[in-house]
């Protein structure tokens, strides 16, 4: 590294002085830079996305979706499209689900199906049958899990 040039100014009863600086930084020493620069970024943006209630966060606390579901983290994005395999959430109560009685009652089930009416048929990885609950249109779907913790 070397001081490449110095410019000063003067105006209004201030001096400003310029250092420019030219040299190369090392492999490693830029690595970390670009690796913080980057989690930061990931950090960032995870906390943006959760603030605007893009991304949620549940815990499995049942075993309707099999051992593998069971007390883990169902990470869950906001959609607009769902489809037959999709792992979704929804509100218990808004559809009469049988063992909801306190206002809120999430529960994570699978898409089976859709009726001719646009209601979603659901059901746990691990229960012989679905759902028996009220329509589960679009709207009352929480969000689609995308991955489990």
């Amino acid at each position: 590294m070397g001081v490449r040039g110095i410019q000063i100014k003067t105006s209004d009863n201030c001096t400003d002085i310029y250092v420019y600086i030219r040299g190369c930084v090392g492999g490693a020493y830029l690595k970390l830079i670009k690796h913080f620069f980057f989690i930061s970024l990931i950090i960032f943006l995870t906390g943006l996305l959760i603030s605007v209630n893009i991304v949620k966060f549940y815990k499995v606390e049942g075993s309707s979706m099999g051992k593998n579901w069971t007390n883990r983290i169902a990470v869950c994005v906001k959609s607009f499209n769902y489809k037959v395999g999709d792992v979704i959430v929804y509100n218990g109560c808004d559809v009469n689900y049988c063992f909801c009685n306190s206002g809120e009652c999430y529960v994570i089930h699978r898409i089976i199906g859709q009726d001719i009416n646009g209601c979603y048929n659901t059901k746990g990885d691990a229960n012989k049958f679905m759902d028996l609950i009220g329509c589960l249109t679009k709207d009352k779907i929480k969000c689609k899990v995308v991955f489990l913790i």
